[in-house]
């Protein structure tokens, strides 16, 4: 994966809950740029959304595409982009 723009949105036809597995998972600590920041967070429950085709991950109450976000262990292997509320990552 070099794109998480990318990798992780498929159409619902393509993949479903069922066949396809979240990157993340509750208690994780993931990073999502904001505003020139990096913002630390921690799922408290991850979903499938039907009309996106993708995983949402609710920190703690609203639901943001994990497309958004990378493990805080892993920072340094990504850069962080965004585009006001929507947010990505490519490989270094």
């Amino acid at each position: 994966m070099h794109d998480t723009r990318k990798t992780y949105y498929h159409s619902y036809s393509e993949k479903t809950e069922n066949n396809t597995k979240p990157r993340f998972k509750p208690g994780d600590t993931v990073l999502l740029p904001y505003n020139g920041e990096l913002i630390p967070q921690s799922p408290t429950s991850v979903m499938w959304d039907k009309e996106f085709g993708g995983w949402l991950l609710f920190c703690p109450m609203i639901g943001i595409h994990e497309q958004n976000y990378v493990l805080e262990s892993q920072h340094d292997l990504w850069i962080p982009h965004e585009n006001r509320l929507w947010s990505w990552w490519t490989k270094r």
